[in-house]
């Protein structure tokens, strides 16, 4: 699926499931197409279907300057950058619903390679997400998440939207920004995202 596009598919017999291919890229990243793609797990529940929802970090295989830095530093763009993805995915996810996240489709583009919000307890949601315009909150039993599908005018790289995630547990809280090339200091324990003392109980590390 593709925003509203193809919905159709999910009336055709035989068909089980569906792929949101290029959730936030391949100019489907205005806050219209990305809420489209999500109300998108919806009606497929309702209809039994599953739906993968193919997560971007802002950058693809085909961009050939980005392909030229080693592939340590797109990692961990990658990794800096799956706040926001992660973020619309779970407050829109429905039974069936799978979420994967890299720069392409093999293992040369982050596929294979570990994040670690993904092995982290999240728990079951305690309700549907409310959404109040383009900014949607919701509980889950360890977590809770909200996200504004608004551009954000301070991003450097791209027009990008942000994300706010906290813990119901821990009190961990990140302002996401897809900024080009931001670090943290995880050496130093200066990011409250890596510090070891806001590790516990969260569902996904954003």
């Amino acid at each position: 699926l593709r925003t509203t596009d193809f919905r159709e598919i999910l009336d055709w017999e035989g068909i089980d499931g569906v792929m949101i291919e290029h959730f936030g890229g391949f100019k489907t990243d205005s806050p219209a197409d990305l809420k489209a793609d999500l109300d998108s797990l919806a009606l497929a529940a309702d209809k039994g279907k599953f739906v993968v929802v193919k997560g971007w970090p802002g950058f693809n295989w085909l961009d050939r300057e980005m392909m030229q830095r080693p592939y340590a530093e797109l990692l961990q763009l990658a990794r800096e950058r799956i706040t926001f993805p992660l973020a619309c995915f779970l407050v829109a996810a429905q039974p069936g619903s799978h979420f994967c996240y890299s720069w392409g489709y093999t293992n040369t583009h982050g596929m294979l390679d570990a994040y670690p919000e993904f092995d982290r307890p999240l728990g079951p949601p305690k309700s549907a997400a409310v959404w109040q315009g383009l900014t949607a909150t919701r509980e889950f039993a360890h977590a809770s998440v909200s996200v504004a599908l608004m551009p954000d005018t301070e991003a450097t790289n791209r027009p990008s939207p942000a994300a706010l995630v906290d813990s119901a547990s821990s009190g961990l809280r990140q302002r996401r920004r897809a900024t080009r090339d931001r670090r943290c200091d995880r050496d130093h324990n200066l990011c409250r995202l890596h510090s070891p003392t806001r590790q516990s109980g969260f569902g996904s590390r954003v």
